[in-house]
């Protein structure tokens, strides 16, 4: 669609956008890219499936580079590192909030 067909010209697209005018003219020139690619598929979580399987080793204190190592080689499941590193920070993280005190009661309506 061009500017044309909305009835905006180039120079308010340039100012609405904060880019050139030029940048504008070779946006509009420029074929549509068809909607798959503009969006890329993510994999699938690899962690979901495998909490029953990490959340025992982390309750027994185990860090997460002890539980890739163990889940690698005692169930032979490959789990990328860093998502496991992210779980288990939110893991800990759950586990710190609920184990806290409110300093105060709630606030809002009651």
């Amino acid at each position: 669609m061009t500017s044309e067909n909305r009835g905006l010209s180039v120079r308010v697209l340039s100012e609405r956008h904060g880019v050139s005018r030029h940048t504008i003219r070779r946006a509009l020139d420029a074929p549509r890219l068809a909607e798959h690619e503009l969006t890329r598929r993510r994999p699938p979580p690899a962690i979901p499936p495998l909490k029953s399987l990490i959340d025992p080793l982390l309750d027994d204190g185990l860090n997460p580079k002890e539980i890739w190592v163990r889940v690698i080689d005692q169930h032979h499941i490959v789990v990328p590192f860093i998502p496991l590193t992210t779980y288990a920070k939110e893991w800990h993280a759950s586990r710190v909030r609920e184990t806290l005190p409110m300093p105060h009661p709630p606030l809002g309506p009651q």
